[in-house]
């Protein structure tokens, strides 16, 4: 304050002048009555007041009516310096101030010099808020990739982002064709959801916004009655929302833009600060939105039947639980199973089952247009019929009957019930299985030769009794065959699939299909189970030995057997003997299996982990896409069953199942393997969708131990990318 005492101590004019020069603001104030003596030049540019005379302090510099509560008057005196901060409202600045007790032409007086910090606290504020920015750009990564729930981290996401941006509104459009849909929302308190009003809009709506973004800029909308008449589309659409001030950001996938991630109505001094935060979460949401966009097809698909379009079994359970919650006026059930498809795919081929499945699923849709079809099993349908009449009902009944009578082909056993307020589905259900099952039963008094008809084989194997088992795997009857895994981009192989056989008195060799639903009914597999399991414990063993190429073997087995209270224990046992490396085993637990529960096979498949083996779910897709088999259960190996590559050269959807699957198993590292490969258009259609590993008759069939080992010695001499014959 040496000016403070030069002015006090001279008082003369001339240091005045040099006061005058300063940048700081310099006024001199009465103390008892506020009348301003003196302001700077500094003082008037800021304030505006070239003439000051007659004015208060408090009206002049700071807009008031009388002095001010905040006033430093009594804070004053003569030997020190008083200092203190504040912020002028007249003039949006931030000041450090300086005060002093002065005698002024005979008067007291208070000098006060004003420091101005706002820039200073400006860029202080800015890099406290980038900070903030970047540790929430952390958050939200974090967010991303420990959250299971892609969709909820997203909608996370957006409530941390539009707090931190003190903004109205956060969103995300996705663009899906010629339109857009607003899919993510969150909403300030106060603020009306607008997410329900903004589907299905034209993307032509954001035309100028695509030219930017294809560039990876941002839009930027400082003030919405600019677009008033240079767009006026687009200012219709955004005013209505009560849109101030916006900035958007792209989403790509695969390089081409998918949508964009939105913020309503920051405030104007956060403005410039938006754009680069915005464009880094954009950059991490456009790669989890992908990810999140495969999981979505991937769902959708789930509760589809690829091969006839209609809902699949875990749509069935799913709208059964959901509509048991819901009163109806009434209901109706109905069953319908094929006859004798089996025996078509054995004689015809299954290129001709899955016709009839087709056609069977075309006449279902024409008589049940209005209801929800469902195939539950591979020759299976149910059909669900929500507040229909009786006589309504009984009339598709009497016509679907008709349309599947008792042809060669397609004729089916029908099942229904029906009733007026309906308090249990699953009352419903059980009758219509039970008249199902009685028209089933009728078909097979009239077709014994079906190779459905479980005593045709019953008779011809001799396998009825536990003796006769044990006989037959003492003798071995029993024996095991190899089939190749390979790898899908080198053809390598990288293990095999023991699948056992029965060699009958005659030798014929009888497949699996043959025998293995007997000895379930008869509760006896288990013992085949583990004979096939010690097999391959001595083949790997052997292997060892011989020092020839070892890889891990998978073995099938029963949901009979795994329900075995003493499964573990044998199994354990059995390896330990053979002293095989469990690394190198695998069991394959079908996706189907029946009459587990989840929890118990979810335990079940913790403890296999746990001992050290690995863990297959096979025929998956077989039934239906169990998606949380996969998600929930900690496995190694997914495999494809043959069935869902059927039609692979001429079915978009299931090209898109198996990409979108193979994606996720990658993503979730799980080995992907599709069985059934039968030709060279399937394998490289797999290969172009980057499956992993290859199971088919186009590089090995199911073969003798022998062959098996000979086919070995060839393929290691073959040259690679040539598929066996």
């Amino acid at each position: 304050m040496n000016i403070i005492r030069l002015a006090e101590r001279q008082g003369r004019v001339i240091v005045f002048k040099l006061i005058d020069e300063i940048a700081e603001v310099i006024y001199v104030a009465d103390i008892e009555t506020y009348e301003l003596l003196y302001l700077n030049s500094s003082g008037k540019r800021l304030f505006g007041a070239e003439n000051y005379k007659g004015e208060t302090c408090y009206r002049l510099l700071q807009g008031r009516d009388e002095p001010c509560e905040f006033c430093t008057n009594h804070l004053l005196s003569r030997d020190s310096v008083y200092t203190w901060r504040f912020t002028n409202r007249m003039t949006n600045r931030h000041f450090i101030l300086k005060d002093k007790l002065i005698e002024w032409n005979g008067r007291p007086a208070r000098m006060e010099i004003g420091f101005d910090l706002t820039e200073q606290e400006k860029s202080e504020q800015l890099l406290k808020n980038k900070a903030k920015g970047e540790e929430l750009l952390l958050e939200c990564l974090r967010i991303l990739h420990q959250t299971k729930d892609l969709e909820n981290s997203v909608q996370m996401i957006l409530e941390k982002a539009g707090r931190f941006l003190s903004a109205d509104r956060t969103y995300i459009f996705e663009i899906s064709g010629q339109t857009m849909n607003n899919t993510y929302e969150w909403c300030a308190e106060g603020i009306d959801p607008e997410k329900d009003n903004l589907q299905n809009l034209p993307v032509t709506l954001i035309d100028r916004w695509s030219r930017e973004f294809e560039n990876n800029k941002c839009i930027f909308i400082e003030d919405m009655e600019d677009l008033r008449s240079q767009s006026p589309e687009e200012y219709e659409v955004l005013s209505s929302q009560n849109i101030k001030r916006l900035i958007a950001a792209p989403l790509f996938s695969n390089q081409r833009l998918a949508g964009y991630i939105g913020v309503d109505n920051p405030p104007g001094d956060l403005f410039d600060q938006v754009e680069a935060f915005l464009e880094t979460l954009s950059y991490f949401l456009s790669s989890s939105m992908e990810q999140m966009r495969t999981y979505r097809v991937l769902k959708d698909l789930s509760y589809l039947d690829t091969l006839t379009g209609l809902y699949n079994r875990n749509r069935f359970n799913e709208d059964l639980d959901r509509f048991g919650r819901q009163d109806f006026r009434s209901a109706g059930v109905i069953y319908l199973d094929l006859n004798g498809l089996k025996d078509i795919n054995d004689t015809k081929g299954h290129q001709c089952g899955d016709q009839i499945l087709k056609e069977s699923a075309k006449k279902l849709q024409v008589i049940f247009s209005e209801h929800m079809i469902y195939r539950i099993g591979g020759d299976e349908f149910a059909i669900l019929c929500l507040n229909i009449k009786n006589e309504h009902f009984m009339r598709m009944i009497r016509e679907l009957k008709y349309l599947f009578s008792h042809s060669v082909d397609g004729s089916g056993a029908v099942g229904y019930s029906w009733s007026e307020s309906p308090s249990d589905f699953q009352v419903l259900l059980t009758e219509a299985d039970k008249m199902m099952y009685t028209d089933k039963k009728e078909y097979y008094r009239s077709n014994p030769n079906s190779s459905r008809y479980r005593n045709y084989f019953d008779d011809r194997l001799d396998l009825k009794s536990l003796d006769h088992l044990l006989k037959a795997i003492e003798e071995e009857r029993f024996c095991v065959y190899l089939q190749p895994k390979v790898l899908c981009s080198t053809q390598e192989i990288i293990g095999a699939e023991a699948l056992v056989r029965y060699i009958g008195q005659d030798g014929t060799v009888e497949p699996p299909i043959s025998f293995i639903p007997l000895l379930e009914s008869a509760m006896t597999i288990k013992y085949v189970d583990f004979f096939v399991f010690e097999e391959v414990c001595r083949i790997i063993q052997d292997f060892i030995k011989s020092d020839s190429p070892v890889f891990p073997i998978s073995v099938n087995f029963s949901r009979f057997t795994l329900v075995d209270a003493g499964f573990l224990k044998t199994i354990f046992s059995i390896c330990d003997q053979y002293q095989v490396p469990r690394s190198l085993l695998e069991f394959e637990i079908t996706e189907s299996a029946e009459n587990i529960d989840e929890t118990f096979l979810d335990d079940m498949i913790r403890d296999i982990k746990k001992a050290g083996f690995s863990v297959a779910i096979d025929d998956f897709g077989v039934k239906y896409a169990n998606l949380s088999l996969v998600l929930n259960s900690d496995i190694d190996t997914l495999k494809l069953d043959k069935s869902m590559i059927d039609s692979i050269e001429s079915n978009e959807k299931a090209m898109m199942f198996i990409q979108a699957l193979a994606y996720i198993c990658k993503t979730l590292n799980i080995s992907f393997i599709v069985e059934g490969v039968e030709s060279q258009d399937q394998f490289e259609i797999l290969k172009a969708l980057r499956c992993e590993g290859i199971q088919g008759y186009l590089f090995g069939r199911p073969m003798p131990l022998s062959d098996f080992c000979r086919f070995l010695e060839e393929k290691q001499n073959k040259p690679k990318n040539s598929p066996a014959e």
